[in-house]
C-alpha cells in the first residue's frame, strides 16, 4: 500500500511539469516561426494567386498624392524589407514575373527563375533627371534588384565637400563626370570623397544611396540563430566592400540631377566598353513647378488657396527657364542624332504614374535586362503605388478606371493653381517647345484648366528622323 505524497511536493512537481510543457511549446513555436520565415524568403508566388492580384490591382490616387509620394523625400519610398535586405551570399536567380505575353488587363502571366540577361555582359544605365520629376521612384526599379549596383545621387558628396571647403562649384560637373566613369568600372581608387561619404552613412543612409551595400559582408544582423536582430553595418564601412559590392553585380546604375546636358555623357554612350544607356526623365514643367513649390515649407499655401502668378519669383522663373531649355535640347539630341538615339530613351513621369508596371517592362527591355520583372521589384511597385488599395468604398467590385486615377495623379497640379500661373509658365523661354516635344498640350484658358474631362497629356509626337540622316 502506497503512502500519500505530501501536498507541498505534489505542488512543486506540478509546477515543474507545467513549466516543462510551456517551455517545450514555446521552443517548438520559435522553431516553426524561424523555419517559415526562412522558407518565405525564397517562396515563389502561386501563379493563379499572382494573376488574380494583378487583375484586381487599382491605382489609388487620393487626389494625386499616392504615386511617387513614397519616392519623394530623404527616406520615404525606401521601405525596408528584412527578408530582401541582406545576404552575404548574393543570389541573382530570384523569382521573377514574365510579362512577355501580357494582355490588356493582365500584365504578368508566368513566373521564371531566370533573371539575368542572356548575354551576361551587364548593363550600364544613367538616369538623367531634374528635381521633382519622379526620379527617385524611377531609380528604385533598379535599386530594388539584387543584381544591380545602384547609386543615388553620388554627386551629393562632391557638392557637399566643395561647399564645406568654400570652393568654386564650377569644377563640380567636370569632377563628377570623372567619378561617374570610374563608378561604371567599379574603380573607387580616385573617389575618396564618395567612398568616405558612403562609409560614414548610417544604415538608413546606405539603403538610400547605395542599397547593394546592405547585402555585402560589411553589414549583418545582430542576434542569435533563432532570432534575427537589427541590421547593422560597419562604421566606417570598408572601401573594399564597396568595390566588392560593385564588382560582384553584373549591372551598374546611377541617378543624378546634377548633370543638365546630355552632351556631357556622349563619350560614355559611344564607347563600346561602357555602352551607356541614358534614360531621360521628363515631367510637364507646369506640374514640376507646383511640386517644387510644395516641397519647400515657405512656399506652401494654406488649404484652399491657389498658386497665382505672384508666386513665380525670379528664382522660380530662372529655374523653369533652364529646365525647359536643357530638357528640350536633350530630347532633340537624343532623338535626332543617329549615334545617340539607340542608347537614349525618353521617359515621362506621367507615363510612369499611369502604368508603372508596363513602363518598367519597357525600360528593362531598353537597357538589356530582358522582359521579366523580379518579384522584389514588382512587390515594391505594388507597395508604393497603391496598386493593392481599393478606392471603391460602396461595396461595388468595379474598380476606378486607369485613366481617371492617372489623371488625378499626374495632373493634380491643375487643382492647385490659377490660370494666370499656368499661362506664365507656358510663356517662359523654351517651355512651349519642350511641351510640344514631349506631348504636353497647351492650356488655353481658365475653363479648360477646370474641365475634368480634358487632359493635357497626349502621346509623344513622332520625330521626323529622315531630315537628320546626314548626321
Amino acid at each position: 500500500m502506497s503512502l500519500p505524497m505530501p501536498s507541498g511536493k505534489v505542488m512543486r512537481f506540478g509546477i515543474k511539469l507545467i513549466s516543462f510543457y510551456v517551455l517545450s511549446v514555446l521552443l517548438i513555436g520559435i522553431i516553426i516561426v524561424q523555419v517559415m520565415d526562412l522558407l518565405s524568403t525564397g517562396a515563389r508566388p502561386d501563379k493563379d494567386t499572382l494573376q488574380r492580384d494583378i487583375q484586381n490591382r487599382l491605382l489609388d490616387s487620393q487626389n494625386g498624392r499616392d504615386i511617387y509620394a513614397g519616392a519623394w523625400g530623404p527616406s520615404r519610398g525606401l521601405q525596408y524589407h528584412p527578408k530582401l535586405a541582406v545576404g552575404t551570399d548574393v543570389q541573382y536567380k530570384v523569382t521573377e514575373v514574365s510579362i512577355a505575353d501580357h494582355g490588356p488587363e493582365v500584365d504578368f502571366v508566368e513566373t521564371s527563375s531566370d533573371c539575368c540577361n542572356s548575354a551576361g555582359t551587364g548593363s550600364r544605365i544613367f538616369i538623367l533627371a531634374a528635381m521633382r520629376t519622379g526620379s527617385s521612384f524611377l531609380g528604385e526599379i533598379f535599386a530594388q534588384r539584387r543584381d544591380f549596383f545602384y547609386l543615388f545621387e553620388p554627386g551629393k558628396y562632391l557638392a557637399d565637400h566643395i561647399e564645406s571647403q568654400n570652393l568654386s562649384r564650377r569644377v563640380l560637373i567636370t569632377r563628377y563626370l570623372q567619378l561617374i566613369e570610374d563608378v561604371y568600372r567599379c574603380d573607387f581608387s580616385n573617389s575618396k570623397v564618395l567612398t568616405d561619404g558612403l562609409s560614414n552613412e548610417t544604415t538608413l543612409g546606405k539603403k538610400r544611396f547605395a542599397p547593394a551595400l546592405l547585402r555585402s559582408n560589411g553589414c549583418r544582423r545582430k542576434g542569435n540563430e533563432l532570432k534575427r536582430g537589427k541590421l547593422v553595418c560597419d562604421q566606417p564601412f570598408p572601401v573594399s566592400e564597396i568595390t566588392n559590392a560593385c564588382k560582384s553585380r553584373p549591372h551598374v546604375g546611377i541617378k543624378a540631377i546634377r548633370i543638365p546636358d546630355l552632351n556631357l555623357l556622349l563619350h560614355l554612350m559611344r564607347r563600346s566598353k561602357t555602352n551607356l544607356k541614358v534614360i531621360h526623365l521628363v515631367r510637364d514643367p507646369r506640374g514640376m513647378v507646383v511640386s517644387r513649390l510644395r516641397v519647400h515649407a515657405k512656399d506652401r499655401l494654406p488649404e484652399g488657396m491657389l498658386y497665382n502668378v505672384s508666386h513665380i519669383t525670379e528664382t522660380v522663373r530662372y529655374y523653369v527657364q533652364r529646365y525647359c531649355l536643357s530638357w528640350a535640347t536633350n530630347i532633340e539630341i537624343g532623338k535626332y542624332i543617329p549615334s545617340v538615339s539607340s542608347n537614349y530613351k525618353l521617359v515621362r513621369y506621367e507615363d510612369l504614374a499611369r502604368d508603372p508596371v508596363g513602363h518598367t517592362h519597357d525600360i528593362y527591355s531598353f537597357v538589356g535586362l530582358g522582359s521579366k520583372i523580379p518579384s522584389e521589384v514588382y512587390r515594391w511597385i505594388v507597395n508604393n503605388t497603391g496598386m493593392n488599395q481599393k478606392l471603391n468604398q460602396s461595396g461595388s467590385s468595379k474598380p476606378y478606371s486607369t485613366s481617371r486615377n492617372s489623371r488625378e495623379t499626374f495632373e493634380a497640379w491643375r487643382k492647385s493653381v490659377r490660370y494666370d500661373f499656368i499661362h506664365f509658365i507656358q510663356s517662359i523661354g523654351d517651355c512651349r517647345k519642350l511641351m510640344n516635344l514631349a506631348g504636353y498640350l497647351h492650356v488655353p484658358d481658365e475653363q479648360a484648366l477646370r474641365d475634368p474631362a480634358r487632359s493635357f497629356v497626349t502621346n509623344i509626337p513622332k520625330f521626323n528622323l529622315t531630315k537628320y540622316e546626314f548626321l
